[in-house]
């Protein structure tokens, strides 16, 4: 039975394939704390997951994803390109898409979440997410919609558009100290 409808907060599971949101896709830079608190706050719901699925091992990024979502159940997933992954770890084998252990992560949780997020542009997931939604969980899919197949976001009970919610979701700018013009330096110097 579905938690909410037993007098509690939704439970959500978020699942997020990196490359979809990456700064040369979005161009912007996405803050996954913001991420989950605007989904949080939208959605009056509890984290329950979040699955990470990166294409390549990036320490930096790992760490980022782990300060940022430290309160939260997170499982980093790395998953190589099939001819990148050859050069750096010869003889072992790597998925070449997130489609699988997505999927994967999506039915043996199913159970534990009312809303499950994906962050995805892939359309081999479509029957998967037509299969959740048979099991009462309310599937929204984030991504940009030239980028995310018609099927995928028909499938879904709700398409949401990233690029709407960017003043969400930005990371703080840096602040840079101005340049100093011929004016100020005049009043520093004298």
């Amino acid at each position: 039975m579905i938690r909410y409808k037993q007098g509690r907060k939704p439970h959500l599971s978020l699942f997020v394939e990196n490359d979809t949101i990456i700064k040369s896709r979005l161009g912007w830079e996405l803050s996954p704390a913001k991420l989950v608190n605007w989904i949080k706050a939208s959605y009056q719901a509890e984290v329950h997951e979040i699955y990470w699925y990166l294409s390549s091992p990036n320490q930096e990024w790992e760490e980022t994803l782990k300060s940022e979502l430290a309160e939260y159940k997170l499982f980093i997933k790395i998953r190589c390109l099939s001819n990148r992954a050859k050069e750096l770890y010869p003889g072992e084998y790597y998925n070449k898409s997130p489609e699988v252990p997505m999927a994967i992560d999506m039915f043996l949780t199913a159970e534990d979440y009312d809303y499950g997020f994906l962050v995805t542009e892939s359309e081999s997931l479509e029957r998967a997410v037509e299969l959740l939604r048979s099991k009462q969980v309310r599937i929204f899919v984030i991504g940009t919609a030239n980028y995310v197949p018609r099927e995928l976001r028909n499938a879904a009970d709700t398409f949401i558009e990233i690029q709407n919610l960017k003043k969400h979701l930005t990371t703080t700018p840096i602040t840079r100290p101005q340049k100093n013009t011929g004016l100020q330096r005049a009043k520093l110097s004298g």
